[in-house]
């Protein structure tokens, strides 16, 4: 039961593994069975984040930085921004 509250995204297989792991000798049938009776499900993974689309100029801009170094070694570092909609640098 503390295993499943600790690791609830594993699901039953990965119970087994973890006990396994730990020198237990368990068949999965009896994990499952112990899984169902305590009626433990995993939980429903949380929805992305939806991305944001460009729809006109202006809305929406990529940003990266771009190192790089001159012919006498010192470094540089450029930021580079671009439109997503219409392409601009």
């Amino acid at each position: 039961m503390r295993l499943a509250r600790r690791y609830g995204r594993y699901g039953h297989w990965g119970i087994v593994a973890l006990l396994r792991n730990d020198g237990w000798r368990v068949n999965h049938n009896g994990v499952e069975r112990i899984w169902r009776q305590e009626r433990l499900k995993v939980p429903k993974r949380q929805p992305k984040r939806g991305r944001l689309r460009p729809t006109h100029r202006n809305r929406v801009w990529c940003y990266d930085f771009v190192t790089d170094r001159t012919h006498d070694g010192s470094p540089l570092k450029i930021l580079t921004l671009i439109d997503e909609y219409s392409g601009e640098c």
